[in-house]
């Protein structure tokens, strides 16, 4: 995490465009755009080929990494989507570098939420996050801090920087479940720091899985059908136990 000159907190993953075998397919995510703190913002929604009428469905929250959109992120989970049945939305962040806090969530997250709660019969005890890098950090972040809204959080190539990124888990108003990938050969988030990321997680009560994948590198792209079911199957299971709440923070 970095300061910007601007006072916001920047939750970064390195500047890196790893470039995987496009994927084409009959139906594409839809570009939206919603109002969010007096902005207007761009949001990708991709609604599978066959929800269950009359039944709710599972929300995914997908953030994107370093330099890329929401769309990078859509077009690696859409065959996932349409087998299991789960809407996403994959919002851009406002500065494609990196995300920041308060500029790119927690509210602007709740919003997306809303928005595509507006159009959908969404399940509000299945919403989860998800996150690729810069995004996972982000989602790291926001997990803890949305803990009694998001019912889990899964990141591929993300970690806390040092200690004082875990002060955010005193936030956590409910220990919310998270789900780490990292390949061994991942040259920006070492599996050092990212077990180290696990312990912070684990000492405060939380659960956390983590997956270590032999020879990986930092290109989830190549890898993602792998790494998306494996998210999945972690995060389809749990559900939210109460009412979901949503936790407006003030900025000063």
């Amino acid at each position: 995490m970095q300061k910007s000159r601007r006072g916001l907190l920047v939750l970064a993953a390195p500047l890196v465009l790893l470039l995987g075998t496009d994927r084409s397919e009959a139906k594409s995510a839809q570009k939206e755009t919603l109002e969010s703190g007096g902005q207007k913002r761009t949001c990708w929604i991709y609604r599978p080929a066959a929800l269950p009428p009359g039944a709710t469905t599972p929300l995914l929250l997908l953030l994107h990494g370093s330099g890329r959109d929401g769309a990078s992120q859509t077009r690696e989970w859409q065959k996932l989507a349409d087998k299991e049945g789960v809407l996403l939305a994959a919002p851009d962040a406002l500065d494609p570098k990196g995300w920041a806090i308060p500029a790119d969530g927690p509210q602007f997250l709740g919003d997306v939420v809303s928005f595509v709660r507006a159009r959908y019969p969404v399940d509000p005890a299945r919403v989860y996050l998800f996150g690729h890098s810069a995004g996972a950090v982000f989602a790291l972040n926001v997990g803890p801090m949305e803990s009694e809204f998001f019912a889990a959080v899964a990141v591929h190539a993300g970690a806390f920087r040092d200690a004082a990124d875990a002060n955010v888990l005193s936030y956590a108003s409910r220990k919310i479940p998270v789900f780490l990938v990292v390949g061994t050969r991942d040259p920006y988030f070492s599996v050092d720091a990212v077990r180290e990321t696990k312990r912070a997680f684990e000492a405060k009560g939380f659960r956390v899985e983590l997956l270590e994948i032999p020879g990986h590198d930092h290109d989830y792209y190549r890898r993602s059908d792998e790494i998306n079911r494996k998210a999945w199957d972690f995060l389809s299971p749990i559900r939210l136990e109460k009412d979901a709440r949503f936790k407006t923070y003030t900025t000063r």
